[in-house]
């Protein structure tokens, strides 16, 4: 394995956005010491790809309480910031694109399937911690660790399977 394989710390775009909502994204992810770079524009997401177009359908989809009958909180703005700064800041090009989803705590998620017996999943909590779970074969992992700068070993571990396996 590469130095890099583990720390996953290349980006995979370059945006100028000048809208209000990428000006609150920017004042927010200071404040919150995240590396987001530095500007960002929900107003456009398919400039980012499916997975970020996805990732805010599935926001606005959630963000009122009880969004699925069972009593779930409303998607939190945080946690979708810091999902998003996960998405466009820190995942390579090369890992496949997951899928969004809203938990019932209002945390937002990413999942990837990669056939029977073979998923990821990592939430994205509003103080910053990842909490992740990952089942491959045998080998079940979980854990939480903080987002910085890049990402934490342990996932990128687990995303680095993602790559051998869709190829």
């Amino acid at each position: 394995m590469s130095p890099n394989a583990a720390r996953l710390d290349f980006p995979c775009w370059r945006e100028s956005g000048v809208s209000e909502e990428a000006q609150t994204l920017r004042s927010l992810a200071r404040r919150m010491g995240d590396t987001l770079r530095p500007s960002i524009s929900l107003t456009h997401p398919d400039d980012f790809g499916p997975a970020a177009e996805e990732l805010l359908d599935t926001f606005r989809e959630a963000k009122e309480p009880n969004w699925d009958g069972y009593g779930s909180k409303p998607a939190s703005w945080v946690s979708l910031m810091f999902a998003w700064g996960f998405l466009i800041t820190h995942l390579p090009c090369d890992i496949p694109e997951p899928e969004a989803s809203v938990l019932p705590n209002g945390n937002m998620a990413f999942e990837w399937i990669e056939g029977k017996g073979k998923r990821l999943i990592i939430s994205f909590g509003e103080d910053g911690m990842l909490t992740y779970a990952s089942l491959w074969g045998e080998s079940k992992q979980h854990g939480e660790e903080r987002l910085g700068e890049t990402i934490p070993q342990s996932i990128g571990l687990l995303l680095s399977r993602l790559v051998g396996q869709s190829k």
